[in-house]
């Protein structure tokens, strides 16, 4: 007896549509990554693609915020205090960026998709969402009396920001060895030391940094 093939779930194909549309968009870019193109990665018609999202801006949107999520699940962890923190995320972006060519490329194919698309505004809600993440860490630090009251928090964060878009731009036009770990981190460790006040806290776990809602909340929700 031949046993019949099930169908996935809808939760699964929905997962199946998305990761083959990130492929896409590094094989072929934004606009080469077509709905026939993802129906044809996936394996169904593309009428059935419907059954799942409304349109292909909502498959775009959708892919951006399964990568963003995966990339926020790696920096919600604990340290001891704000400037541990930083030390550490700074360590995972450059060994993420370094080691993982499509990182860059997805975040520059949505910055230039063309503007009939309008999916460079749910990439903007990110970087901002971002940048909002890193003053939360310095008013961490501040609160936990490792960085100074009278640091300018948005310029701050923008500076911390830069440095890790450099490193996105770096990945892209493959010219990693000019700015290997060692000087990345460098970089970064000026800045912390620049707004530090020398006190350094006494081993400890902090409070998660999920309690933030400004973090949890996403674009579109």
């Amino acid at each position: 007896m031949i046993e019949k093939r099930r169908r996935p779930r809808s939760a699964d194909r929905r997962v199946q549509v998305l990761n083959e549309t990130l492929n896409l968009i590094m094989e072929q870019g934004i606009v080469g990554t077509t709905m026939t193109r993802i129906a044809e990665k996936v394996g169904i018609t593309e009428p059935a693609l419907y059954r799942h999202f409304r349109n292909r801006k909502e498959i775009m949107t959708a892919a951006l915020d399964a990568a963003f999520k995966q990339w926020t699940d790696k920096i919600l962890f604990q340290e001891v205090d704000a400037a541990a923190y930083l030390r550490h995320l700074a360590t995972i972006i450059h060994g993420d960026l370094m080691n993982n060519p499509n990182a860059p490329r997805l975040v520059f194919e949505f910055i230039c998709a063309p503007p009939a698309e309008e999916l460079r505004e749910p990439l903007i809600q990110y970087l901002l969402l971002s940048l909002r993440w890193i003053e939360y860490q310095l008013q961490e630090g501040i609160r936990q009396g490792v960085f100074r009251e009278d640091i300018d928090l948005e310029v701050t964060a923008w500076e911390g920001f830069s440095l890790a878009f450099t490193l996105t731009f770096v990945n892209l036009m493959g010219l990693q060895e000019m700015l290997p770990e060692e000087k990345a981190l460098q970089a970064v460790e000026d800045v912390i030391s620049r707004i530090s006040t020398g006190n350094r806290l006494a081993p400890r776990i902090r409070r998660k940094p999920q309690h933030d809602p400004r973090f949890r909340r996403m674009p579109g929700r």
